[in-house]
């Protein structure tokens, strides 16, 4: 079922909580339009995909028929909007905008502590040092990283290279002498960011 449905300046993205079985989700698509699970065997990820395809749906107001570049990135066939798809632990996440855009959805873990110096810069791993909870900001700081990747395009780019800050309600990173904002929630279930 759709959680979030929502537009910030000119971009338009969702959020999809999956408590749907294949069947039911294929009953909410109901013949409209076709999804195609090809090559796609496990069970979790098919309710993902068909999941994302309702929600491209509702936030566009129609279905778009959506294609996969060699690097995986998907794009809209018929359509000059951009597209990024997120998914995490019964969630799906998609990001709609006129420009290239970039949205990640993660599953709040302890575990990215254990990958920090493989993603954070010495003043980001500072930063993180003086927060209370250390975790939530780590993977604060990684889905922010994921989105820029996704919306620059970059090839394997190395995230100690992206420097994020965070100010009260206000998330950015600076890279290669840009500073690009983004937006962000932190759930309980989940930490979405988008931009």
């Amino acid at each position: 079922m759709i959680i979030c449905n929502t537009q910030i300046d000119n971009i338009r993205y969702g959020i999809w909580h999956l408590t749907e079985s294949i069947s039911e989700l294929n009953s909410l698509i109901n013949g409209r339009f076709e999804v195609s699970l090809i090559g796609i065997s496990n069970p979790t990820r098919q309710k993902e995909r068909l999941a994302s395809r309702l929600l491209i749906e509702a936030l566009c107001g129609k279905f778009q028929p959506v294609g996969y570049r060699a690097n995986g990135e998907p794009y809209f066939l018929d359509s000059n909007l951009h597209l990024s798809i997120s998914h995490t632990k019964n969630y799906v996440a998609v990001a709609i905008a006129p420009c290239r855009i970039g949205i990640d959805i993660e599953h709040p873990s302890d575990r990215v502590l254990r990958i920090t110096e493989k993603f954070l810069n010495q003043e980001e791993l500072k930063t993180l040092a003086k927060t209370n909870n250390q975790a939530a900001t780590a993977l604060l700081f990684w889905c922010a990283k994921e989105t820029l990747y996704k919306k620059l395009s970059t090839d394997e780019p190395n995230f100690i290279y992206f420097t994020c800050k965070r100010e009260n309600d206000l998330l950015s990173i600076h890279y290669q002498g840009q500073t690009y904002p983004l937006y962000f929630i932190q759930d309980k279930d989940y930490t979405l960011v988008v931009g």
